[in-house]
């Protein structure tokens, strides 16, 4: 599990990107999403877990339930 959502390595040369986040209801870890440019930079787009006090949840800790109308 990558805590922040992403990880270099390797001197910069390699990255870990972990999209779950929230994994299995037990890390309270970020997702993250990776975007290069046409000059090869990177940006990266954080994905915080979700509140678990403030959301019901399904069987996925990470997924908010839909409310009905």
């Amino acid at each position: 599990v990558v805590e922040d959502g992403y990880e270099f390595f390797a001197k910069r040369q390699l990255v870990t990107i972990f999209s779950a986040p929230n994994y299995c209801g037990e890390f309270d870890n970020a997702g993250a999403m990776m975007a290069v440019n046409e000059t090869l930079i990177c940006s990266f787009q954080i994905l915080k877990p979700v509140d678990k006090r403030r959301f019901p949840f399904t069987s996925r800790y990470n997924t908010k339930l839909k409310e009905k109308q």
